[in-house]
């Protein structure tokens, strides 16, 4: 199964998702077969789903065909696919309209239109992520609260249809060319395994790094493609010394992953010169540091 929230706020939208693939026709318990679950399509189009992933795919495969796809086509293509899977997979679409921001929701044989947040998945975790929701700081923004929500929906162990990678879209302005678009978000994260160090006068300072894979250590980063014709989030492992990147254009919902990248940086120039998408973020450089590699997100 898995969980997908969206929600409209303030003229953005916001969009959380897992990226564990648990139906009963494609079990994988691997990390490193995640499948992405938000396709952002077109600048102004993000595709979400839950459930059954062959009709995902099959979504994919047509749209991605050289098939002509009009908005209305997407939405009648993913109604049709409902049907077909008997149900099991449901269906989102985000959409941009001329400064105006509206949610599609396809399931149950019908579409929603112009609703205001949507959730697919497994009820279980929606009603941890709605109770965490609704319980915190009143003070914090709804998008705040997504995720602080999302986070402990994908901590919990005790939901085993969702989990690995949590992977968000948002909507973002760009100036050059007056418009918002989506854009997947940028997210670092890192657990250090503990270890001791003696400080004396002819070595009184010690340089503390982020620690390697022999050691337990671990660390992600998120890197958001800013190539427009090529929306794409890329994930670089330091210690692990490889990376993945997920590009519905090029390899719809399946990562492509990249060994021997033991540089976050030199794995960006890896994806730039292979396959000419640019991405930003923050990466590890030398194990002890972050550094911005492009300056802009």
């Amino acid at each position: 199964m898995t969980l997908i929230v969206g929600r409209v706020h303030d003229e953005n939208i916001k969009i959380y998702s897992d990226s564990k693939i648990t139906d009963i026709n494609s079990v994988r318990n691997n990390a490193l077969t995640a499948n992405l679950k938000c396709f952002i399509l077109h600048p102004h189009i993000c595709l979400s789903f839950s459930g059954n992933v062959h009709y995902a795919e099959k979504f994919l495969e047509k749209f991605y065909s050289n098939t002509p796809f009009s908005f209305s086509n997407i939405l009648q293509y993913c109604l049709i696919l409902n049907n077909e899977s008997n149900n099991s997979t449901h269906f989102a679409v985000s959409l941009i309209d001329n400064k105006i921001m509206r949610l599609f929701k396809i399931a149950h044989g019908k579409i929603e239109s112009e609703i205001q947040s949507f959730w697919l998945g497994d009820i279980d975790a929606y009603n941890v992520y709605q109770k965490t929701f609704l319980e915190s700081d009143s003070e914090k923004t709804p998008f705040e609260k997504m995720g602080k929500a999302f986070e402990k929906v994908i901590k919990d162990e005790k939901l085993e249809t969702v989990g690995f990678f949590e992977i968000s879209v948002s909507t973002v302005f760009i100036p050059e060319i007056s418009s918002k678009i989506f854009r997947y978000n940028l997210k670092s994260s890192a657990q250090i395994a503990p270890h001791t160090f003696q400080l004396t006068s002819e070595n009184p300072v010690h340089l503390m790094t982020y620690g390697t894979a022999e050691d337990g250590s671990y660390s992600e980063v998120f890197l958001t493609s800013i190539t427009i014709e090529y929306p794409a989030v890329a994930i670089h492992f330091f210690q692990g010394k490889f990376g993945i990147l997920f590009c519905p254009a090029l390899n719809h919902n399946k990562p492509l992953i990249f060994n021997n990248q033991p540089d976050g940086q030199e794995f960006a120039n890896h994806i730039k010169r292979e396959y000419n998408i640019t991405l930003s973020g923050l990466v590890l450089k030398n194990g002890n540091s972050f550094m911005n590699i492009l300056g802009r997100v």
